[in-house]
């Protein structure tokens, strides 16, 4: 029969043993964890630049705004209205708009966020937008919102208006 310190001892063993075996099962745990979250991250990555490349080569007009100003704009967006993209980032959507327009336009936005769904401009409908030179453009404008950290934001699809015939 063993002594109480080799008991001790033992009983001392087994628990580093325990502990070591627990170390070692959540050090594999976490390299599995983090394999997986850079899978993810690569794939966020990949997804992240896929959508940005589809908004930069999209044939049609678009915005990204907060309901106010303009976050983002695609190089057909700067092309439509005379832009470049560094000066439409910040601008107010207002700002594109001739200046009879933009008071009913603020209202008809306040209204629009209130209550953001996708709307489609058709049966004839067309804004007025103002290009950089000043001349007016007869527009068509698709909304589409969608929620992003700090809140509500709309894709704004904008087309040349169907010519009335």
């Amino acid at each position: 029969m063993p002594d109480l310190y080799t008991t001790v001892m033992l009983l001392i063993l087994m628990m580093l043993l325990g502990v070591a075996l627990t170390l070692l099962w959540l050090r594999r745990t976490l390299e599995t964890s983090l394999h997986t979250l850079h899978t993810t991250l690569s794939i966020a990555t990949r997804i992240a630049n896929l959508e940005h490349q589809i908004f930069v080569v999209a044939p049609e007009a678009l915005i990204v705004s907060d309901g106010t100003h303009i976050i983002s704009a695609n190089p057909a967006m700067a092309e439509l209205f005379g832009y470049e993209i560094p000066a439409l980032i910040g601008m107010k959507i207002d700002d594109l708009l001739p200046p009879g327009g933009q008071s009913a336009h603020a209202d008809y936005r306040k209204g629009y966020m209130a209550n953001p769904r996708h709307r489609a401009m058709d049966g004839g409908l067309t804004i007025e937008g103002r290009h950089a030179d000043g001349h007016v453009l007869p527009l068509a404008i698709d909304l589409s919102p969608f929620v992003q950290e700090g809140g509500i934001r709309i894709v704004l699809r904008i087309h040349p208006a169907p010519e009335k015939p």
